[in-house]
């Protein structure tokens, strides 16, 4: 089964019906709307302490073997098409993360693309943590980083979340699991974000360096290699544009 956690806020909560009423079930973490019973409301929190929190939730309270996680500023006319295809692509075991593609998002086909694997899909070096599904294992993995992370740094005071998709994405490709993407069902997502860039960077920089030193020596070499392999796809395709 899947587990989904949207995030909403203020500014977006007109549009949590049209993703809500594609879905069989989920549970809303509530930023900074108005607060509704049924809801988690936990006030104004961005997004690392977001997932943590849907992280802890899905880990400790469930027994759901996917968990997905969606921040309430996309739309689709396709959230049903795309659970099918998580389901059906997530059934191998080999698989642990899938994601859709985004509008206005950096990680496209062209700067992610490894090898063609089914359905119309590819192994991808990275995702978007905009809208994703998580196999239990990966999870798992996330939760224990997640927890030497909030130990480490003050996560209610971080805005951007950067950083989580290199973890996720190289905790997959060290245990030899795969990261999937497809263009078939493509989810709009606004231009533009709400926190600062040059700060978002630092931040990205501290969640790698802790994850890095998490992990036993035999790892860092290739967790290392694989982080600067996503970086690298990234600043071609900027050098090209």
């Amino acid at each position: 089964m899947i587990k989904t956690y949207i995030v909403t806020w203020n500014s977006v909560i007109s549009g949590l019906d049209d993703i809500t009423n594609q879905i069989d079930s989920c549970t809303i973490i509530n930023s900074d709307a108005p607060e509704r019973n049924g809801w988690h409301n936990l006030g104004l929190i961005w997004y690392y302490s977001q997932f943590k929190y849907a992280l802890d939730d899905f880990i400790n309270k469930t027994e759901d073997e996917t968990f997905c996680f969606i921040t309430g500023d996309i739309s689709s006319d396709h959230f049903s098409d795309i659970y099918s295809k998580a389901q059906l692509l997530l059934s191998d075991e080999k698989v642990w993360l899938y994601s859709p593609h985004l509008s206005n998002e950096p990680w496209t086909k062209d700067v992610c693309f490894v090898e063609d694997y089914s359905n119309n899909s590819y192994v991808s070096c990275q995702t978007e943590g905009i809208f994703f599904f998580m196999k239990r294992d990966l999870a798992i993995k996330m939760q224990h980083f997640m927890a030497t992370l909030s130990s480490s740094l003050d996560l209610y005071s971080m805005k951007s979340g950067w950083g989580l998709d290199y973890v996720w994405c190289t905790l997959a490709k060290i245990n030899n699991r795969l990261a999937i993407r497809d263009n078939e069902y493509l989810v709009n997502h606004p231009q533009g974000s709400s926190y600062d860039h040059t700060i978002a960077k630092n931040e990205m920089s501290m969640v790698i360096d802790i994850f890095l030193n998490t992990l036993p020596d035999s790892y860092v070499e290739i967790a290392s290699e694989n982080i600067k392999y996503i970086n690298n796809r990234q600043n071609s395709k900027q050098e090209k544009g």
